[in-house]
């Protein structure tokens, strides 16, 4: 039971959580707006990738996967241009790998055991602290996009 219920966490607050910033990420950057209609079609379709990709290829191959499924879902669905879509989705890429290491190095400093990092509550946890850092970076972005000219 233990298992299934990590396994629901962190498809919710990892998978879930990381598709709706990425998605939201690339429309803020490519100024363009999200198509609610297909949302939810995206949404699924990079949650199961990402999840069925992380549970079976190795790491750095999933993320491969995950960022092509991304930018064929933000041409195909969301009409973003292809030369957005992929440099959007490799800044967001950049940002999530520059925060888990962050992550990584706090959780060192702070003497967490290699134990609990390798576990799967530690992959939760890195992975809810690595998107509410992406959250806070891509509010910023809002705000300053948001700003009139004259005060940029």
């Amino acid at each position: 039971m233990d298992r299934f219920l990590e396994t629901i966490i962190q498809y919710v607050f990892a998978f879930m959580l990381q598709s709706v910033l990425f998605i939201y990420g690339i429309h803020l950057l490519s100024e363009q707006k999200i198509n609610l209609r297909y949302l939810s079609i995206a949404l699924a379709i990079t949650m199961t990738t990402t999840y069925f990709a992380r549970e079976m290829l190795t790491y750095g191959t999933h993320t491969m996967i995950s960022i092509i499924i991304l930018i064929i879902l933000c041409v195909w669905l969301f009409k973003i241009p292809a030369q957005k879509a992929v440099k959007h989705t490799l800044l967001l890429t950049i940002f999530m790998f520059l925060f888990e290491g962050l992550i990584l190095l706090v959780f060192t400093l702070l003497g967490i055991p290699e134990d609990f990092l390798s576990s799967v509550s530690g992959k939760i946890a890195a992975g809810i602290i690595s998107n509410v850092m992406l959250a806070i970076t891509l509010l910023v972005i809002r705000f300053i996009k948001k700003r009139p000219k004259r005060q940029r």
